[in-house]
C-alpha cells in the first residue's frame, strides 16, 4: 500500500482510485477495515472520502468513526441531504463528532439558501465554510496545481487549513491517558 500512495508532502500521502461510471461500487466495512490495516503504522490520521450513496447503502461503514464530516453546498437539496445523513450518522455512530462543512459558499448567487435557513433546516450548526473562488479554481485546474500552491493566502485556502487543524486535533479518550486518532469517516484499528 505504501508504494501505491502519492507523497504530496512530508505529512500528506494520498491513495485514490477512480470510480467506474457504468457500474456501482460496493463499499463494505470489512473491505475498508482490511485496507486500513494494510496502511503503514506511522500514519497518524486517515481520512476516507466515502460517497453518500455508499454510506446510505451500508451504514456499517460509519460504526467505528470518531469524526464524521458532511460536506454540502447552500442548496435546498444539500440541506435535506445533510439533515437525512446526519440522522443516519447519529444512529450508526452516536459517539462520533459530526462536522458540517459548507463548500463553494458564494458560488451561486441564485439558488443558495440563507445560512440561517440551512442551520434551521438541518438543526445543526455549521462548523466551517469554504468560500468559492472562481479565479483560484480556474488557475488550479489549468495548471494542475493545488489551491495552496497557487495562492496559499487566499480565503479558500485559509478555510481549508482551519478545517484540517480542527479535524486532526487530538483529545484524550475519556477514562484513559490515550490520545484519539481522528479519522474521516472510518477508524483504523487502535493499538
Amino acid at each position: 500500500i505504501a508504494s501505491a500512495m502519492a507523497n504530496e508532502s512530508e505529512n500528506l500521502f494520498v491513495l485514490s482510485a477512480e470510480e467506474p461510471f457504468d457500474e456501482s461500487v460496493n463499499y463494505t466495512a470489512a473491505a475498508c477495515g482490511t485496507l486500513l490495516e494494510a496502511f503503514p503504522e506511522d500514519l497518524h490520521n486517515v481520512f476516507l472520502d466515502l460517497p453518500a450513496r455508499s454510506v446510505v447503502d451500508n451504514p456499517s461503514l460509519l460504526e467505528h468513526s470518531q469524526k464524521i464530516v458532511l460536506v454540502s453546498d447552500l442548496s435546498l437539496i444539500g440541506m435535506r441531504d445533510v439533515a437525512r445523513l446526519s440522522k443516519l450518522c447519529r444512529e450508526t455512530a452516536p459517539d462520533a463528532a459530526l462536522h458540517i462543512v459548507l463548500n463553494r459558499v458564494g458560488m451561486a448567487t441564485k439558488g443558495e439558501i440563507p445560512m440561517a435557513e440551512f442551520v434551521k433546516g438541518t438543526e445543526l450548526p455549521v462548523n466551517h465554510e469554504i468560500p468559492f473562488d472562481a479565479k483560484l479554481a480556474a488557475m488550479a485546474a489549468s495548471s494542475g496545481k493545488t489551491f495552496p500552491a497557487i495562492s496559499g493566502r487566499s480565503r479558500t485556502v485559509k478555510a481549508m487549513r482551519k478545517i484540517a487543524r480542527d479535524l486532526v486535533q487530538r483529545s484524550v479518550i475519556p477514562g484513559t491517558n490515550r490520545k484519539t486518532t481522528n479519522l474521516f469517516t472510518l477508524l483504523r484499528k487502535q493499538n
